[in-house]
């Protein structure tokens, strides 16, 4: 196996939006490598997927943190991804990264480094540079020198680069034109996503992205080819294959037998995108007001301490002048974790439930704190044993959609901590199909972590079919959409 050491690097950020110019300017002029590192991460199989996301946290003197995170290919391509998140509160970081149902675990600055800057210059030797983006995201690290431990790390395999297909990647041309320029033709091995009968082609002109990312519309020899030419541990690479297997070997047939599943269909409950009088806790309009300013001071990333102070002040003014919304004590509890008053904040989202019985929101997110703090026996009193609204909240046929979706992730959430993925996976499809399920805040999260679990049940589904033939047609007979004739 070839061993590499890192090498030097640069500055730039993954975003879904432009960062402010002081972010990228305080990263840029390398102020964060000065910070003491609070906190590293990374996936806890990376040697065996070799694939490793890699979390590198540091602690400003205000106690907030600013959090580098990278994909990390440890075969071929070095940096797949990064991005940062600049200056958030430590409870952000516990709950969004350290606490969420996952694969990481802790470990040492060195160790990240190492995996970090060796995957580069491994990935570099075959003329593959990282993303734009690393070069702002490379100064969360230290410089890349002499005075860091050097921890000998395997890349490739057996010595030689291998790609990894995923067509859902905008890099993937780019990879196999530095592999052909750098390592030459045959001195480099690919694995993934298509078939070997499509490997010996063309690729761009055989390989047609949307080909595998619909994979309901496979034949039988589609599937074949796919369960012959794809090793489990190469599942990663394809989400929407493992997605698809896993509804029509387990959750589909769950539907239909399943008295629990058939409840969480929101078929007896009514869904509302307006505070409508028929609520328990209906809004007026300076309610919806001035809770849509106080929201948008608690969504801001930055926001200077005197400010949510003020607002502060401003919530229990408003909770006074209007005491039975539950909605204002929600906000000051979330800007009490804010300002770090954790005590504060505790004692408010653990008594909304009984003040406000009937506040779907209060309920799912104390919920949501009781399965981060792991008191999942907690959980179901909370909702009188029921997992489905109905059952919940008997006195109610309408909800407001942010209720629904509250209610829905909280008990996602519950059932994967508790690893019964299927009762989970109901709950993030009831989500899924939800309109404005994508704009919930939470719901990508989620979404990753359940693929990563579907991911790892559909592994052995994959291996027994690579190894017996019957099983293999038995899959795929069960993979295959049905015909009119048999639904006839």
């Amino acid at each position: 196996m070839s061993k590499h050491k890192s090498s030097k690097q640069k500055k730039k950020k993954h975003s879904h939006a432009p960062a402010p110019q002081s972010e990228k300017s305080y990263l840029q002029s390398g102020r964060a490598r000065s910070l003491p590192i609070h906190k590293c991460l990374v996936t806890k199989d990376w040697k065996k997927t070799d694939m490793a996301q890699v979390i590198v946290a540091r602690r400003h003197v205000n106690g907030h943190v600013t959090v580098g995170a990278y994909l990390i290919d440890l075969l071929c391509a070095g940096v797949k991804d990064s991005f940062y998140l600049f200056n958030i509160p430590e409870f952000e970081f516990n709950e969004d990264i350290v606490f969420s149902p996952g694969n990481l675990e802790e470990c040492s600055y060195e160790l990240a480094h190492n995996i970090i800057y060796g995957a580069v210059a491994f990935a570099r030797e075959y003329g593959i540079e990282p993303p734009a983006d690393f070069q702002l995201t490379q100064q969360i690290l230290e410089e890349d020198t002499e005075e860091i431990e050097l921890i000998e790390i395997a890349f490739g395999r057996e010595g030689r680069p291998v790609l990894m297909l995923n067509t859902e990647d905008p890099r993937l041309d780019y990879y196999r034109r530095q592999l052909e320029k750098y390592a030459g033709p045959g001195s480099y091995d690919v694995e993934g996503m298509a078939p070997l009968a499509k490997l010996t082609g063309d690729l761009e002109g055989d390989l047609e992205e949307e080909y595998y990312l619909y994979p309901e519309e496979w034949d039988a020899l589609d599937w074949e080819d796919f369960i012959d030419e794809t090793k489990p541990e190469e599942l990663v690479l394809f989400s929407a294959q493992a997605l698809y297997i896993y509804e029509q070997l387990v959750y589909q047939p769950a539907i239909v037998s399943s008295p629990l599943l058939s409840a969480i269909s929101l078929q007896k409950v009514s869904i509302t995108y307006e505070w409508a009088e028929e609520l328990p806790y209906h809004h007026s309009s300076q309610e919806i007001k001035e809770l849509q300013k106080a929201r948008k001071i608690i969504d801001t990333k930055q926001v200077a301490k005197a400010e949510l102070e003020a607002l502060a002040r401003t919530l229990q003014e408003d909770i006074v002048r209007w005491p039975q919304n539950p909605d204002f004590w929600s906000c000051l509890g979330q800007v009490y974790e804010r300002l770090e008053k954790n005590k504060e904040a505790e004692e408010i989202f653990a008594t909304l439930p009984e003040k406000f019985p009937a506040y779907t929101i209060g309920k799912a997110e104390y919920a949501e704190r009781l399965v981060l703090d792991e008191k999942l026996e907690q959980v179901p009193p909370l909702f009188d044993n029921h997992f489905d609204l109905p059952g919940a909240f008997p006195d109610r046929t309408v909800f407001h959609i942010t209720e629904v979706l509250s209610f829905y992730y909280a008990m996602c959430m519950y059932f994967l901590r508790k690893g019964e993925l299927l009762n989970a996976y109901c709950y993030y499809k009831t989500i899924y199909n939800l309109e404005l399920a994508e704009d919930f805040a939470s719901f990508g999260m989620l979404e990753l972590i359940l693929k990563v679990d579907i991911i790892k049940a559909m592994k052995k589904e994959l291996e027994g079919a690579r190894k017996h033939k019957k099983k293999k047609e038995a899959l795929i007979s069960r993979l295959l959409p049905e015909t009119d004739e048999e639904t006839g």
